[in-house]
């Protein structure tokens, strides 16, 4: 009975996932059109090198999220922790909250998700991975609700919103560890075409004449080169554009429905 259950889950999933590729297959006959075929390279982009990314980041923020929201809710010094977050919470959602929450949207939230992406061009430190941590700062804004009876904002429609609005971090955190690891490669080329001890050895095996040597060293140094050509990538500059607008935009959704 399970075993039908599932087969049949994974058909409509399935059939999902191919009402997807014959649209995308649509747009990808379109060649003169540009709008269609920035579409295409960004899905073929996001599938080969966020997709998996960003599940995971999404479903480790989810976990975080539930976990410090119990862990607020049941916590005894919830309250006192909370105490001056809630007494400021009450002074501006009495009249004005709701309007000082609409421009945090387009503010603060944004800028994070700006600066979070920024932060992969640092080579080597992943920095967009604390994106997850984000979670715990939008449980403790629905655990400050709760705290707060001057609020009218309702905690089913901030917990809704949170949802969403961590499904666009997380695909904001999925492209900045990919624009680090590009950063990296990039990082990693420009050290190694630096003056080497293969260039000495060069030198001093056609000064010696050392033919067999000097051949040695020059396949040793294509070797290198060739391995070294491989960091020579480019920075994909339009799909990290294209993933700020769409993680953005989810974010600023998200934002919308906290304030029903």
């Amino acid at each position: 009975m399970k075993s039908n259950v599932t087969s049949k889950a994974k058909k409509k999933e399935q059939k999902k996932v191919n009402r997807i590729e014959k649209k995308v297959n649509q747009l990808r006959r379109k060649k003169n059109s540009k709008f269609a075929m920035a579409i295409v390279d960004y899905y073929d982009f996001y599938k080969k090198e966020l997709y998996k990314k960003h599940i995971l980041l999404y479903v480790i923020s989810l976990i975080l999220f539930f976990i410090m929201l119990v862990y607020y809710i049941q916590s005894n010094n919830a309250t006192t922790e909370l105490g001056e977050m809630i007494k400021s919470e009450a002074q501006s959602t009495a009249l004005l909250g709701k309007v000082a929450n609409f421009k945090g949207i387009f503010t603060d939230k944004i800028l994070v998700n700006f600066v979070l992406l920024l932060s992969g061009i640092t080579p080597y430190i992943y920095i967009p991975v604390i994106g997850v941590l984000y979670s715990n700062s939008l449980a403790l804004n629905i655990v400050t609700l709760f705290n707060n009876m001057a609020s009218n904002m309702s905690p089913t429609f901030m917990t809704i919103g949170s949802i969403v609005q961590m499904f666009g971090i997380a695909l904001t955190s999925a492209m900045g560890i990919c624009f680090c690891k590009v950063s990296t490669k990039r990082f990693r080329y420009s050290q190694s075409v630096n003056f080497t001890l293969n260039d000495v050895k060069k030198e001093y095996y056609s000064i010696r004449k050392n033919e067999e040597k000097l051949e040695e060293t020059l396949k040793k140094e294509e070797k290198r080169n060739q391995e070294i050509e491989k960091l020579n990538v480019r920075i994909p500059y339009k799909n990290i554009v294209i993933s700020f607008i769409i993680s953005s935009i989810i974010i600023i959704i998200g934002g919308l429905i906290t304030l029903i």
